[in-house]
């Protein structure tokens, strides 16, 4: 017995010696290397690990796809500076940092613990996570260079590789990628290398290769999570090629591998409907409207309804695709607001073709509310209701005072027996509405006391069951409440087995609304203007009051000369409307001849012809431009505008123009004496008349300019041709407005604090950023610079990657020199270069030489004011 108990002593010593020993990294042991080699895997490395997998499984279960545009090839974002993914993701670093510091064993410069090599990729793996490309570039060349494993060689460089694509730096990833794929690449990685192909050309735009590449990478993915990604990639690539058949067949393979996301698979659904150029139209409807019909697809009926709108479009459906698009934003959700706004938009540029003004100025509103900021087309959407607003205001005006004409031309009998008759069915109109709310509302108490109902009904089934349901007193009475909502309490007659109430009201709601006195077919009269509010919602006696209709209507010869007048005058601003918001001159013509046919001798009759012949003239209609000339000339031989036309004067004088009135002689004297604050503030305590309202927010707008600077006098400009359209003071705003966006911006203020950042090193390995203004073709300034290096620099290396830098300014980075001279030779080459210049506006692109470290300062902060400075101060003119 004592002698098992020494012989146990003895052994514990001993294991505890060799363990002691073999904690030793300075000794290459089998013992001190497995250990070691353990060590690493099972404790930092696999805690390292897990902290890893659940980063990358937050940042995938945070990220959304936006389908809208082409989806990233990747599933996850990266994350944001301190977000639990971002600290998960810093503990898997410093785990993987623990691992190398603690557990590396180096002899005679070779690596004796491969285990470290795991730890460095991890450690690049989770700083791509969190943003931190160079770290982790350095970490996987380390893998690269030094592992014995050939297959974590090449692990290291795949992961690297795609490292610069994904930062766009196609440039340098292309000659790597093609030597690695000549040495081999194990099958198992064959989609990775498609992958990173992919990457590459859809940073050069090449559609067609990058979608060949995806759709080889989703048919060798060894998961259907990634086969579904990239096949639904490479469809909206082929989509992009203009090749809808091949996009079809991959949004099938994208279904086939069932996506995890649902809302990936609806939208493939969606798209293959979209895309199936060859097949039967009722087929892809069919396909459309039984997703629509299926209860889990009822939070997407935006999307659905948006889709059917897009495809009877390409079918040119207009009727169909408007009301498709009227649904789709009915049913919008704010999660997907551009399905929303671009629902909106498309309703609105429908509208629009179909003239409904006042609908097209709502629809385009509501676009540029709901769409992001972010949207490129969203400004545009803006102006368009602006300009709406402006013709839909001045329409109803018009519309207006040529039905008060027309009714004033009717007996007092006639108009009082036409309104009556309105009245009357604008009444029954009232109450039909009224019964309809009523029945909604009576309605949804019966359904909620129905559910109550349910909730206490016995079970069909005999005594066991609580007795049959016919007898069950409940569900008995809540059949007859149900019998009464449908079919109403009346006799068995007029067949009313076969119409139910609900097919009346279906039938009265189908009816039009009844015709206004004074309206004509296709137009409104002066009562419909506007649409009438529920009697509900508004007081009936106005409504109802036959006198007070017949109190507006002009009687005698000088009201109705007034409203005539009035009614031309609101025609010229339609017309001024259509030539200058909408663009549309033919429409501004029509518009123009109807105020000359009421209003012939208005003292601006003559402006009025004279427009219509300048219309006629952009129109390219020479016989009516000089038939309206001939008439100008005849009619108005005395006019201002006819003496234009004749390039002449005539002994008639010119009318006294008004005197100004003290309150405006005082605002153009501060805006002539440059008081801007005193100018803004007299703008602001008057009230203009009309003929000075226009003159006074020109100077305004001047005001404006001198003291907050061009952005603020660019939109007081802009604010003046919306509000004054087709006046002298809009002309003269849109050619300030012209001269001032010609002009090169002004320096802004250097932030003091960014220009700290940059710190001088002329020695260090330099790049020159190439900013040039967006709208320039991109990719062939980047494929001519590569001519140019094959040919004036073949002994440099010379890189050219293109990064994002924001919506008026593009980015191409040129590496590869040595030092700051190196890079100053360079710029000053390509400032001369004659090929560039032809492509670049030579006054609005900028070569600036920077160093590594303060490119990433510049790339952070986008303070190109402060660089400049610093460019200006250490290498010369910028």
């Amino acid at each position: 017995m004592r002698s098992l108990l020494l012989f146990r002593w003895v052994a514990l010593g001993a294991l505890s010696v060799a363990l002691v020993m073999g904690c030793s990294r300075e000794k290459d042991r089998w013992l001190n290397r497995t250990y070691h080699q353990t060590t690493a895997r099972f404790n930092p490395l696999y805690n390292g690990q897990v902290a890893y997998d659940q980063a990358l499984q937050e940042l995938s279960e945070a990220h959304r796809d936006d389908f809208t545009q082409l989806i990233s090839v990747d599933d996850w974002d990266r994350a944001k500076l301190n977000a639990p993914a971002y600290t998960k993701a810093k503990r898997a670093v410093e785990k993987a940092n623990k691992a190398i510091r603690e557990h590396s064993m180096v002899f005679k410069g070779k690596q004796a613990n491969p285990a470290v090599f795991d730890a460095y990729l991890l450690m690049a793996r989770a700083q791509m996570l969190m943003g931190l490309d160079a770290p982790a570039s350095e970490a996987l060349s380390t893998v690269a260079r030094l592992s014995d494993r050939r297959e974590q060689q090449i692990e290291a460089e795949l992961e690297r590789i795609e490292l610069l694509a994904r930062q766009g730096n196609a440039s340098l990833a292309e000659p790597l990628l093609f030597e690695l794929d000549r040495k081999g690449v194990p099958d198992k990685w064959r989609y990775w290398v498609a992958r990173i192909r992919s990457r590459m050309a859809i940073a050069g735009q090449d559609w067609a290769n990058a979608a060949e590449s995806m759709a080889q990478a989703a048919q060798e993915a060894p998961k259907a999570d990634l086969k579904a990604r990239y096949a639904f990639l490479a469809a909206q690539l082929y989509e992009k090629a203009s090749e809808p058949d091949r996009a079809r067949r991959m949004y099938e393979a994208c279904l086939k591998a069932q996506p995890r996301d649902y809302a990936m698979l609806l939208e493939a659904q969606l798209r293959r409907s979209l895309n199936g150029g060859g097949v039967n139209p009722k087929k892809l409807y069919l396909e459309l409207n039984n997703l629509l019909r299926e209860p889990k697809n009822a939070d997407f009926a935006d999307r659905i309804y948006f889709s059917l709108g897009e495809l009877a479009t390409q079918y040119e459906e207009i009727d169909r695709a408007y009301g498709y698009y009227q649904q789709s934003f009915a049913a919008g959700r704010a999660e997907r607001p551009m399905v929303y706004g671009l629902a909106y938009a498309r309703h609105g540029a429908l509208a629009l073709e179909r003239r409904a003004y006042a609908r097209a100025q709502i629809d385009f509103d509501s676009a540029a509310l709901v769409l992001p900021a972010t949207y490129v087309g969203r400004e545009g959407y803006q102006k368009k209701a602006r300009s709406l607003s402006v013709l839909v205001e001045a329409l109803e005006r018009a519309e207006l005072g040529d039905s008060l004409v027309r009714l004033s031309r009717k007996g007092e009998a006639d108009l009082r027996r036409q309104f009556e008759g309105y009245v009357a069915a604008l009444k029954k109109a009232d109450e039909a509405e009224a019964e309809r709310e009523r029945r909604l509302a009576q309605l949804a108490e019966l359904q909620a006391a129905s559910s109550e109902l349910d909730a206490a009904a016995p079970t069909a089934g005999g005594a066991a069951g609580g007795g049959w349901a016919v007898y069950a007193p409940a569900l008995r009475a809540k059949g007859a409440a149900t019998f009464r909502q449908k079919f109403g309490e009346r006799p068995n007659v007029d067949n009313w087995r076969l119409r139910s109430k609900s097919n009346e009201w279906a039938l009265a709601e189908s009816k039009e609304k009844p015709a206004k006195p004074g309206s004509t077919e296709g137009e409104e009269s002066a009562a419909d203007s506007a649409s009438a509010p529920s009697a509900a919602a508004t007081e009936p006696a106005g409504r109802y009051d036959v006198a007070g209709y017949l109190a507006k209507i002009p009687r005698t010869s000088e009201e109705r000369a007034q409203a005539q007048t009035k009614a031309c005058e609101a025609w010229s601003e339609v017309a001024a409307a259509y030539r200058d918001g909408m663009q549309d001159p033919r429409e501004a013509v029509a518009a123009y001849r109807k105020a000359l046919r009421g209003c012939p001798d208005h003292p601006e009759a003559a402006r009025w012809l004279y427009a219509t012949h300048r219309l006629h003239v952009t129109l390219n209609e020479a016989v009516q431009a000089e038939a309206a000339l001939k008439e100008l000339l005849e009619r108005y031989p005395q006019s201002e505008a006819a003496q234009i036309v004749r390039k002449g004067a005539t002994s008639a004088k010119t009318p006294a123009e008004p005197a100004a009135s003290p309150a405006f002689v005082a605002l153009n004297r501060a805006v002539e004496q440059r008081q801007w604050r005193e100018a803004s503030r007299l703008h602001q305590a008057t009230v203009w008349s009309a003929a000075e309202r226009a003159p006074a927010d020109l100077l305004r707008a001047l005001a404006v300019g001198g003291s907050e600077g061009r952005a603020a006098y660019a939109d007081a400009l802009r604010k003046v041709i919306a509000e004054h359209p087709g006046t002298p003071q809009a002309a003269a705003a849109q050619s300030y407005l012209a001269a001032i966006s010609s002009l090169p911006a002004a320096e802004p203020v250097v932030n003091a604090e960014n220009l700290k950042l940059f710190t001088p090193a002329p020695q260090a390995p330099h790049q020159v950023a190439i900013l040039f203004p967006t709208g320039f073709d991109g990719n062939a300034v980047r494929n001519a610079l590569a001519r140019i290096h094959s040919t004036d620099f073949p002994e440099k290396p010379l890189g050219v990657r293109a990064l994002p830098w924001n919506e008026n300014f593009e980015l191409l980075v040129v590496d590869g020199f040595k030092n700051a001279a190196e890079a100053l030779s360079y710029r000053d080459a390509m400032r001369r270069n004659p090929d560039l210049r032809k492509m670049l506006p030579a006054d609005r692109t900028s070569y600036l030489p920077v160093t590594v470290a303060n490119f990433s300062h510049l790339y952070r902060s986008k303070d190109e004011a402060a660089y400049r400075a610093f460019v200006q101060r250490h290498y010369g003119s910028p």
